[in-house]
């Protein structure tokens, strides 16, 4: 995680000095030729730079927790729980390390077999959460849910994605929620995991007999 951190506040620095470069080279422009603002703003960099610092305080606060979500958490089976960062916007995944036989016998795309069994895990965690396609229930978060405030992606007054708009989850709330998930699917002494992990068990294995790779 200390490499990770390190990263971001190198690419901090960066965009930092490019900012800095840039508001000397309009001042020089406006102070020459006079027209323009005199005040230099660039609100890709702004809120590229406010992206970064985000990172950095996130990261820094699963690093107060001890919470290292540059590994992978295993779940069952080949399957597991990892976090990753696209385009500066954090987010986690539930995939398949080695779907050979899924690939080969039901879903010819692994991409579509993450996408799968995702939503597998996630209809029989709703059952549990109180929150699915069929229940909204208060204070309750199924794992699109957890995406969702993970992702934490900024939005505009009507709350449709927009690069600048504000986000709606502290760092805090980010952190609670990753805890939440990795505590949830490594607790072994959770009744409601090992019920989910004994029904995703049970389709997987009539799967496998249907292709006949078991008997």
């Amino acid at each position: 995680m200390n490499d990770e951190i390190k990263k971001i506040e190198n690419k901090i620095k960066d965009v930092k000095e490019i900012y800095d470069y840039l508001e000397r080279k309009h001042k020089d422009i406006y102070n020459t030729y006079g027209y323009g603002n005199e005040k230099y703003t660039d609100n890709n960099l702004r809120y590229y730079l406010e992206d970064l610092e985000y990172l950095k305080e996130l990261y820094n606060k699963l690093n107060e927790e001890n919470i290292d979500i540059t590994k992978k958490y295993y779940i069952m089976h080949n399957i597991y729980l990892s976090f990753f960062i696209w385009n500066e916007e954090l987010t986690f995944y539930i995939y398949l390390e080695n779907d050979s036989w899924l690939y080969e016998n039901y879903i010819d795309s692994h991409s579509g077999l993450n996408e799968w069994i995702f939503n597998l895990i996630n209809d029989e965690y709703s059952l549990f959460s109180g929150n699915s396609n069929y229940c909204h229930a208060f204070g309750t978060c199924d794992l699109k849910g957890y995406q969702r405030i993970i992702e934490n992606k900024r939005k505009d007054s009507n709350y449709n994605d927009c690069y600048y708009g504000q986000r709606k989850y502290s760092s805090d709330a980010v952190v609670k929620a990753i805890k939440n998930l990795i505590d949830y699917f490594t607790d072994e002494n959770s009744k409601t995991r090992n019920i989910i992990i004994d029904e995703i068990t049970h389709k997987l294995e009539n799967m496998k007999k249907l292709a006949g790779e078991i008997e």
